[in-house]
């Protein structure tokens, strides 16, 4: 009995011992296709966009920490634009971005790629914020164009609508000035050039500005918020309000203020007279509709028809905006009735496509729906 026990024991450890190899050759083949899928996700150049325009890239180095520095007499003051070519290939490694050939260079999609001998930007990041001349944020995105402070879709130029800009927010919380910016304070005049990156702070300011193929670093050192700034050909207004309007100050809101200011209004609205049925009136509002029939999606467009009803003109701007998983991925201006065709689309992709416009109502308040 015991010698039938001992060669039991002696085969299977036997069997355990042809069995290890095996385990080790799957943990072996587990480690290696561990190791190429993080080469494809971590260390591998995958490309993601391209550029359509050539022009100059901010190289991605220590911009944004330079504007945040409050040692200013030693920042980098000077520095390169990075070339780039029409039609030329943006990669991703790990979180960074490159252009180039053999030789990568690293590039800062924070900011955008200044065209057109620098006279217009070309914004290849999703996470911006486009302001208005009237302080309203607006959601940017990837491949758009500013120039003059009017936007466009990079890819075919069309209008993305009517709104007049002076801003781009960045996720750094850096500006683009879109317009020239000029500032007055107790001792001095400055003017920031369209186009300079600007860090904006309640004690100071400090921006880079353009100048030939280099960026170079300036600073407003006195500033306070009775400090007085100017946009091109806005009003000009104190700085703390112009800090309050883009969202660096929070407004703090006086409620006491503000009900008695409601009440006034009510007060004024129950004295109002309307007008006599026998004095002549102006003609009968009449609200203005913008209808599209459903899309026809094809392959990298999609088209419809659009049906305006405004005989008395009251329709400021009309847009769709066009959404790929929350986020905008194109504003396309209405430009009148008719066929109109989105391009620049995805193949097999769904989009979200709302519609939106402003017009004036009865009271003569500009509204949008």
């Amino acid at each position: 009995m015991k010698k039938a026990i001992k060669e039991i024991n002696k085969v299977e450890n036997k069997e355990i011992k042809n069995r290890m190899p095996i385990f080790l050759l799957a943990g072996i083949l587990l480690i290696c296709v561990a190791l190429i899928i993080f080469y494809y996700i971590a260390l591998r150049y995958s490309p993601i966009n391209t550029i359509m325009y050539e022009g100059y890239a901010v190289e991605a180095k220590t911009l944004t920490k330079n504007l945040k520095s409050e040692n200013f007499e030693n920042v980098e003051q000077s520095l390169e634009l990075l070339k780039v070519e029409e039609q030329e290939t943006i990669y991703q490694k790990m979180s960074n971005y490159y252009v180039g050939g053999d030789e990568k260079k690293n590039i800062d999609l924070n900011y955008p790629i200044y065209i057109n001998e620098k006279a217009a930007i070309l914004n290849l990041s999703e996470d911006t914020k486009i302001i208005t001349k009237n302080y309203e944020k607006i959601e940017g995105y990837a491949n758009f164009m500013l120039a003059e402070g009017k936007l466009y879709n990079a890819h075919d130029l069309s209008k993305a609508d009517n709104n007049e800009y002076i801003l781009v927010e960045t996720k750094e919380g850096t500006y683009v000035a879109v317009k020239e910016i000029k500032i007055e304070t107790a001792i001095g005049e400055y003017t920031i050039p369209v186009n300079s990156i600007i860090y904006f702070t309640e004690e100071y300011i400090t921006y880079y500005q353009i100048e030939e193929d280099k960026l170079i670093y300036n600073n407003i050192l006195e500033i306070d918020g009775s400090s007085k700034i100017t946009i091109e050909t806005m009003e000009e207004i104190s700085y703390e309000e112009f800090l309050k309007k883009i969202g660096i100050i929070e407004e703090q809101i006086i409620i006491g203020k503000e009900e008695e200011t409601e009440e006034e209004e009510e007060g004024q609205e129950v004295t109002e007279q309307k007008p006599s049925q026998e004095e002549p009136t102006e003609a009968e509002y009449i609200k203005p509709t913008i209808t599209a029939k459903n899309f026809e999606a094809r392959v990298y467009t999609a088209q419809t028809n659009i049906d305006i009803e405004d005989p008395q003109g009251r329709i400021t701007q009309a847009i769709f905006v066009i959404k790929r998983g929350n986020r905008t991925y194109q504003r396309r201006q209405i430009l009148g009735e008719g066929s109109l065709e989105l391009t620049g689309l995805t193949p097999e992709t769904e989009f979200e496509i709302e519609g939106t416009y402003r017009y004036y109502n009865e009271n003569q308040i500009e509204v949008e729906e």
